[in-house]
């Protein structure tokens, strides 16, 4: 069901505002934006599915009254953030504000995440439905 958006429009502003070598980590269910920005991982996980529970083709994608926390891996958020701590990737974009790969239900506030947002990351721009945020050189609280 949804079409992709134009991920070459979030590639450019990359680009734009950052080097090749600036690592990303995207919050969300956007694999083909690792590719199509071919910058380093930011995380070892390429979609947040293990973390929100979110299941490609079933009522957990696109039921907003559908919880998915059953199918969360427990494991899989202290992973994440021992990368984001120890990687600590330049950007990260987050689909849920345009409910892109059906991760509007998911916002990082609902998830570990978000603090890790709030305290060590601002947000720097929206592009094609995607927020933007980028690294802050330190942080403004403990993660």
């Amino acid at each position: 069901g949804q079409p992709d958006p134009p991920y070459g429009e979030v590639v450019a502003w990359l680009d734009a505002h950052g080097a090749p070598a600036d690592a990303l980590c995207i919050w969300g269910n956007s694999p083909v934006l690792y590719f199509d920005a071919d910058r380093p991982l930011g995380c070892r996980f390429v979609f947040a599915n293990y973390i929100t529970g979110l299941s490609p083709a079933t009522p957990s994608q696109t039921d907003p009254r559908v919880d998915s926390a059953r199918n969360a891996v427990p494991e899989a958020w202290p992973m994440m953030a021992a990368d984001l701590a120890a990687r600590r990737p330049a950007f990260v974009v987050d689909g849920s504000p345009g409910n892109v790969g059906f991760y509007g239900k998911y916002p990082p506030s609902a998830f570990p995440i978000g603090r890790v947002l709030a305290c060590a990351y601002a947000p720097a721009a929206t592009v094609a439905g995607m927020r933007i945020y980028r690294r802050l050189a330190a942080p403004a609280c403990a993660p």
